[in-house]
C-alpha cells in the first residue's frame, strides 16, 4: 500500500475491524455439515482437501464428528500449498477453477477492482444463485465426447432425470426452504441472518419467504410485509424475486 492507502486504512480500522477468528468459525460452520452428508457406506475413508491455511485444523477439530473420525482414520484432512500452480494437476484444481468462474461471472469476486459486495446477504444470494447455475444447467466442459452434453451436477454422479425434476419444480413450485431440508447455513442465508458490517437494522424480508420457521426465527427478521400488502402491491416478477 501507499502511505496515503495506508492513512486510509487506518481510518477504516477504526470503524470497523473483522474478527481474527472469522475464518477459522466460518470454516467450523461449513465442515459441522459434513457428518449429516457424509454416506459411509460409499467408502471407508472421506478426504478433505484444503490449501494450508492455519485456521482448518483447528476448525475441524471443533466438530467432534470429525475429531473422532480423524483418530480412527476415516476422516482424512490433506494440505496443499496455495502458491502451486492451478492447472488440472493440482489437487485443488475443482475449488480454483470454481473461484476463477466466480471472478469471471461477478464482478464483486475480482481482485484489484473498485467493486465489493454492498450487501453482504444480497451478495450470498447472488452467490447461491451461481452456484445453482454452473452445477446444474450449465455444461460440464472437457475435451473428450464422452462428457458432451452434461451438466457438472451430471459429472459428480447425480442422476440428469433428478436434477431435470429439480430444476422444474423449481421454477413452477417456488419450493421454500419449508418444504426442502436445507443446511443451517442454507438457512442463514435464505433468511438473510448473515450481517453488512456498519449497517444499521434488519434486512428485509417479505413474511411470505419465512413461512415455515420457527416463531423465534421470525423475530430475527425483523419488518416484513405482510402477505396480503404483497399480494396487493407486487407485480408477479417482484414476487418472485
Amino acid at each position: 500500500m501507499t502511505d496515503s492507502q495506508r492513512r486510509r486504512r487506518n481510518v477504516y480500522d477504526t470503524l470497523f475491524r473483522p474478527s481474527p477468528s472469522g475464518v477459522r468459525h466460518s470454516f467450523e460452520r461449513l465442515v459441522s455439515q459434513i457428518p449429516s452428508m457424509w454416506d459411509t457406506r460409499k467408502g471407508a475413508k472421506l478426504v478433505l482437501r484444503t490449501d494450508d491455511h492455519r485456521a482448518y485444523p483447528a476448525a475441524i477439530a471443533g466438530v467432534p464428528a470429525l475429531a473422532e473420525a480423524i483418530k480412527e482414520g476415516r476422516f482424512i484432512h490433506s494440505t496443499y500449498s496455495s502458491k502451486l500452480e492451478r492447472t488440472v494437476f493440482n489437487p485443488l484444481f475443482s475449488v480454483n477453477y470454481y473461484d476463477r468462474e466466480l471472478r469471471k461471472d461477478i464482478a464483486a469476486y475480482r481482485r484489484e477492482s473498485t467493486c465489493y459486495t454492498r450487501n453482504t446477504a444480497s451478495g450470498l444470494l447472488r452467490f447461491c444463485c451461481h452456484q445453482a447455475r454452473h452445477n446444474y444447467q450449465k455444461d460440464y466442459r472437457i475435451k473428450g465426447a464422452e462428457w458432451k452434453g452434461i451438466t457438472h451436477g451430471e459429472r459428480a454422479g447425480i442422476d440428469g432425470e433428478r436434477i431435470a425434476a429439480g430444476m422444474e419444480r423449481l421454477f413452477v413450485e417456488r419450493p421454500f426452504p419449508s418444504r426442502l431440508k436445507v443446511t443451517q447455513e442454507q438457512s442463514n442465508i435464505w433468511l438473510k441472518r448473515h450481517t453488512t458490517p456498519l449497517k444499521e437494522g434488519h434486512e428485509y424480508i417479505p413474511r411470505y419467504a419465512a413461512v415455515g420457521f420457527t416463531q423465534a426465527s421470525e423475530n430475527k427478521l425483523g419488518p416484513t410485509r405482510p402477505a396480503s400488502a404483497c399480494r396487493r402491491g407486487c407485480s408477479p416478477g417482484s414476487r418472485r424475486s
